[in-house]
């Protein structure tokens, strides 16, 4: 089968695999397990380093049983390597789109991924998001970071006539002015970061009506606490189903409207749930640990995401073919509350040190009082100091003249409780952890 049509057919059958057997998605997975093997091993240095010093050959994989075999992997891999060590040969690094990771353990990664890849994303978010209930002319308003112009330039074909049509807001907006976009666009579904529509919750709340009739809302990059879905739900007065995804994998799991469960995006990656490097139980809880499918320009095998995940019961009583987790931990996110009531989502300063300073290992931001931030940096070798220089005052400016900012360089990076790391943090009013009291 020449390339094209081997394109076609593979989106074709991510979209129906929802509704074949899960014995058909099983034997989907494991085909396109051997394929990526044999492509890591023969075009990414990387990965021909480690299984070979492992002594594992790309031929012993052949189920996702047979992945024990082979060590695994993590940013740190990853980290200070040139892209011609982590990415496919043949393919030009300079087509590739990129994505930059906040990630959970606070050490930044750049991800590269071609045009189909991103296409591939794309279909399968689709398929979730139908499976929430979403219909082809409805309009989805989406907050998160990318533009209109990031677009795959075939899902803009797609929108040009009114299928799936989407507005982009940008999440660094003030929530005040998100929630008055909001309303000019006059949405059927939101979909964004979850700190962020929690946070516009009391936007919504403070209303004397609603002025929006939603179908449902859906939330990822953050974990959903209890709370913070309460508020939404409340603020929306719509249904809310949360997703896992990352930039290393995309869409992972979804949640089912039907019973809670989150479906495992089984044939997109393998996801393992271990614990000391072995599976766990069922109901019980471990870390996530994900092989990507797909993507070809920069695999992810075996790959120790810094989340955890508790292993889901079986496969669920809707009736799709997918395996299941029953709740994940992954990132958690806040607002910082500054002088004079003004709030910024943390993550505009993660931004800031993702594309000003790639010399940072690791890092963790705490916001002690409303005046009073702590930057602690895990670093080998700093720059020049103009080039430090330079960084402290775009921080320092994008938190204001009445913010005193901390910096610290440290040796490490302390876990919170359970070993997880928060690496954006406020100490003054956390969405994370609390949000005010709203009707069941």
């Amino acid at each position: 089968m020449s390339k094209i049509p081997r394109n076609l057919w593979l989106l074709g059958r991510l979209w129906n695999n929802s509704r074949l057997g899960r014995e058909s998605v099983t034997d989907f997975q494991n085909s396109r397990l051997r394929e990526i093997m044999s492509h890591a091993h023969r075009n990414v240095p990387l990965y021909k380093e480690i299984w070979d010093r492992a002594g594992v050959r790309p031929e012993d994989i052949r189920t996702r049983a047979d992945l024990s075999r082979l060590p695994l992997t993590s940013r740190k891999d990853f980290q200070g390597l040139p892209p011609e060590k982590t990415t496919a040969r043949g393919i030009r690094t300079k087509a590739l789109t990129v994505h930059k990771t906040t990630g959970s353990t606070g050490e930044p990664l750049i991800v590269h991924r071609t045009a189909l890849e991103e296409f591939v994303t794309g279909v399968l978010r689709m398929r979730v998001m139908h499976a929430c209930g979403l219909g082809r002319r409805d309009k989805v308003a989406r907050i998160g970071t990318r533009t209109p112009e990031q677009t795959p330039w075939a899902w803009r074909i797609i929108q040009a006539f009114g299928q799936y049509r989407q507005e982009m807001l940008h999440l660094l907006d003030a929530p005040e002015s998100l929630a008055g976009k909001l309303i000019e666009i006059g949405p059927d579904v939101i979909t964004g970061n979850s700190a962020v529509l929690a946070r516009l919750s009391r936007e919504f709340l403070s209303l004397p009506t609603h002025p929006l009739k939603l179908r449902f809302v859906v939330t990822g990059a953050e974990v959903s606490t209890p709370p913070m879905r309460r508020a939404i739900r409340a603020a929306f007065q719509a249904p809310v189903y949360d997703t896992y995804a990352s930039e290393e994998f995309d869409i992972i799991a979804w949640e089912c409207p039907q019973t809670g469960r989150y479906h495992i995006c089984d044939d997109n990656l393998v996801v393992e749930i271990l614990k000391n490097g072995s599976p766990v139980p069922k109901g019980e809880r471990g870390e996530v640990v994900g092989t990507s499918l797909h993507f070809l320009a920069m695999p992810f095998i075996r790959y120790r995401l810094g989340d955890e995940a508790t292993a889901g019961e079986g496969f669920c009583p809707c009736g799709l073919p997918f395996s299941t987790n029953s709740a994940v931990d992954g990132r958690k996110t806040d607002y910082l509350v500054l002088p004079g009531g003004r709030e910024l989502f943390a993550s505009a300063v993660a931004y800031i040190l993702h594309d000003r300073a790639p010399w940072i290992e690791q890092y963790e931001m705490v916001q002690e009082s409303e005046d009073k931030v702590v930057l602690r940096v895990v670093s080998a070798a700093l720059p020049a100091e103009e080039k430090v220089r330079s960084l402290k005052e775009e921080i320092q400016a994008r938190l204001g003249s009445g913010v005193n900012v901390r910096h610290e360089r440290v040796s490490q990076i302390e876990p919170g409780p359970g070993g997880k790391f928060r690496v954006l943090l406020s100490h003054i009013r956390s969405a994370c952890e609390k949000q005010e009291t709203v009707p069941e």
